[in-house]
């Protein structure tokens, strides 16, 4: 066995897709800057809470859909599907905040509880070598006010609502699956050792690297999250881009790569 590591970049990568998922993050980079830079009176129609949360959540998503398409160029499929577990909580997420706009606005008021709650579990102390001693109290008095009970979004639930009949099949697709590699689940045991047909416990073939997904599949499913958001981004803040052509130009090379997908 060669205990070297290899970052050669892959030649398993559909060279159409490695070089459409690239177009789909710029686009996707274009209409954050379009909604981050256009003039205040252009989304006044939108709450403050749905305006961060979708720049928010769509930052993220190229943020991590970027990491995806440099993983899969370099065979790293299992931390790439890890990653896309995230980006389909996203997408879903922001779907789910545009047609309830309300819980949008609960769900982001939260934030000092959540702040709270990340101070009352690491010691803060340290913080004294940078602050004030009245913003060392400030802190302080934070701190010690009483939490809210902090109402967490259920993510099935969220799938339930978005894709409504659907939700079982893409919730196990982009987000069941993966869940075995992100906690290192039971189902993650069955892509490092692959057992024969045979009845021998002992007759399996090791593999450091996945023996069940493909690079094009853990791509291909990054880019469908990127389509995704765009579509949602226009509904949301009124673009214009690229999302809908997109989504029918990627069709022929999906159609190429679905089986694994």
């Amino acid at each position: 066995m060669n205990d070297a590591c290899d970052y050669r970049m892959s030649t398993q990568l559909d060279p159409d897709l490695a070089a459409f998922s690239i177009s789909a993050l710029s686009e996707l980079k274009r209409a954050i800057r379009a909604v981050v830079e256009a003039p205040s009176d252009a989304t006044e129609t939108l709450t403050q809470s749905l305006w961060t949360w979708g720049v928010s959540l769509a930052t993220l998503a190229h943020d991590v859909a970027s990491s995806v398409h440099i993983l899969a160029t370099h065979d790293g499929v299992r931390a790439a599907m890890v990653l896309n577990r995230c980006l389909s909580e996203y997408r879903v997420r922001l779907d789910y905040y545009v047609e309830n706009p309300e819980i949008a606005t609960a769900d982001l008021s939260q934030f000092d509880d959540e702040l709270r709650r990340v101070f009352q579990a690491k010691p803060f102390d340290h913080l004294d070598a940078f602050l004030s001693t009245s913003q060392m109290e400030r802190i302080r008095a934070f701190v010690d006010e009483p939490n809210e009970r902090l109402g967490r979004r259920n993510v099935r639930s969220m799938f339930d609502d978005v894709f409504g009949d659907r939700a079982g099949a893409v919730y196990g697709v982009h987000y069941a699956i993966a869940s075995a590699f992100v906690h290192g689940g039971v189902l993650a045991t069955a892509d490092v050792f692959r057992k024969s047909e045979s009845a021998d416990p002992t007759d399996y073939t090791f593999h450091f690297t996945t023996n069940v997904f493909s690079l094009n599949s853990v791509l291909g499913e990054a880019v469908v999250h990127v389509i995704a958001m765009l579509r949602t981004m226009n509904r949301l803040f009124g673009l214009h881009n690229d999302g809908e052509r997109l989504a029918k130009d990627f069709t022929p090379i999906l159609s190429r790569i679905e089986p694994a997908l």
